[in-house]
């Protein structure tokens, strides 16, 4: 791979950790073979770690775990305009892949596109979707702890 494609995926990752991302990969997903995967056929790939006491405590204190969601959204909000600043100042069109969407209407349903994020985040070499369908990392135990979200990008030969 080219060194300046190295430099820039260490540069991504370096910024990425140092503001607040737990795990970071990049992942070839051009296999789904559909118009977003064409068009966008690379994914960059964040975590997010939950709190695990207040993940452990779910199921008694669901309140909680609904603030914690809460306090995450400001630092994925900031971890993603590092992507996009960074793929600004490269050139790199991309595309935000919410994880999660407010439906307004029929129309706005009819016109959703459906992105798997687990897989995005397989592709990148982090971790697996099990046999539960839940997304699980080599280090961690079934329960899930991060949240995954997807940038994709055109630039073929950031993918590892």
């Amino acid at each position: 791979m080219d060194n300046d494609i190295l430099k820039k995926q260490e540069t991504l990752t370096e910024a990425l950790i140092s503001n607040g991302a737990s795990i970071v990969g990049y992942g070839d997903i051009s296999v789904l073979n559909n118009e977003l995967s064409r068009l966008f056929p690379t994914a960059v790939s964040f975590g997010v770690k939950y709190c695990k006491s207040i993940v452990d405590n779910l199921d008694s204190d669901e309140e909680s775990f609904n603030r914690h969601l809460a306090s995450l959204n400001p630092i994925i909000n900031n971890l993603i305009g590092i992507i996009t600043g960074y793929f600004d100042e490269w050139g790199i069109n991309y595309k935000v892949i919410p994880i999660a969407e407010y439906i307004k209407d029929n129309e706005q349903l009819s016109n959703l596109a459906c992105f798997s994020h687990k897989f995005a985040a397989t592709r990148a070499g982090l971790g697996w979707i099990g046999k539960s369908s839940l997304w699980l990392l080599p280090s961690m135990d079934p329960e899930l702890n991060y949240a995954l979200f997807c940038l994709m990008q055109n630039l073929q030969s950031l993918s590892l």
